[in-house]
């Protein structure tokens, strides 16, 4: 359970996935044979099979996405309220009323 709580509250914004992925980058250690980091940010970690007689050694991928629904302040107003802009495409209708983290650098 504290895995998971680590990874949901971990922020990533869509191209800002840098804190989720340390978290999943320390999770990994000790686990897999090679761990890197792609261009695009994707963490890929590989696990050599072992050898098997008779036959081919199944390969296994499991994928998963790092970024969530995040919004930028693109202005704040004198009375303090925040003007947001949505990073990414969601439907913006599912989040009246909520709450939401402001989160600086």
């Amino acid at each position: 359970m504290e895995l998971l709580k680590r990874l949901s509250e971990a922020p990533g914004a869509p191209g800002r996935e840098e804190r989720i992925r340390q978290v999943i980058r320390q999770e990994a250690e000790g686990l897999f044979d090679e761990i890197r980091e792609d261009a695009l940010g994707s963490l890929i970690c590989s696990k050599a099979a072992a050898k098997k007689t008779g036959g081919k050694t199944p390969k296994v991928m499991i994928a998963c996405h790092m970024d969530e629904i995040a919004f930028y302040v693109k202005a704040i107003d004198k009375e303090g309220r925040l003007r947001l802009t949505n990073v990414g495409g969601f439907d913006t209708r599912n989040l009246f009323a909520r709450r939401v983290l402001v989160q600086g650098k």
